[in-house]
């Protein structure tokens, strides 16, 4: 009511960026977690942990417990896409299938 009616299309664009490169968003998200979920990184001790748990132990579990540091990074990750997709917007690059 409040985009169709009343006009405030704003509060919506967000969500229209993401609609309109909706492909590119999936493909690119699915790269990116197959990626870090596959390197591994060789740290000092010689462990090699992969890249995804290296990232939550080190970036967000001090600042946060498990189940938070982990709800941290899944935010995290969907603004990246968003920064992809805004870009995009931004550009007039639109992917059609």
């Amino acid at each position: 009511m409040l985009i169709d009616v009343k006009g405030y299309k704003r509060p919506a664009t967000p969500f229209l960026m993401f609609g309109m490169n909706a492909i590119a968003a999936y493909v690119l998200s699915e790269l990116f977690s197959k990626t870090i979920r596959t390197l591994r990184v060789t740290q000092a001790d010689g462990t090699r942990p992969r890249l995804k748990t290296y990232i939550l132990d080190n970036l967000f579990a001090p600042l946060a417990d498990g189940k938070r540091a982990s709800l941290i990074f899944a935010v995290s990750f969907v603004f990246l896409m968003f920064l992809v997709v805004w870009g995009m917007w931004r550009k007039r690059w639109f992917l059609k299938v």
